[in-house]
């Protein structure tokens, strides 16, 4: 906050400092922050404040944290059936998507040719 607010208004940053350092109450008594305030009319002042939060540790303070909410999505049809235990539906899928009728397992990386290979074994130029 301090560079930012110097570099606007070039000043240095320890003139800022100055101008904006301030006191706040805490439960854990008196602490330093930075705090800048613009004062409206009719309406509560907006006040940026930074620092003056005590860093002590609470003993007995209480985590609560909400369950994230989830959506729901049904199951496609293979993993409603495996999860049933019917492995014969899932093996034949399994099964006419990874072996062609030659036996030998499919591969889906389409094949790279050399676009100046003219098929006669010489490149063109």
């Amino acid at each position: 906050m301090l560079k930012i607010l110097a570099r606007k208004h070039s000043w240095s940053v320890s003139k800022m400092a100055t101008k904006h350092k301030a006191k706040v109450v805490t439960p854990y008594g008196p602490r330093t922050c930075f705090e800048a305030s613009i004062v409206r009319d009719g309406r509560k002042p907006l006040v940026a404040r930074f620092g003056g939060i005590a860093l002590k540790r609470q003993k007995t303070a209480v985590i609560t944290d909400r369950q994230p909410h989830r959506p729901l999505y049904p199951h496609k049809e293979l993993i409603k059936r495996l999860l049933k235990g019917d492995a014969s539906y899932a093996g034949k899928w399994i099964a006419s998507r990874c072996i062609t009728s030659t036996g030998s397992p499919t591969s889906s990386r389409p094949v790279r040719t050399n676009r100046m290979d003219t098929g006669d074994g010489e490149t063109a130029s």
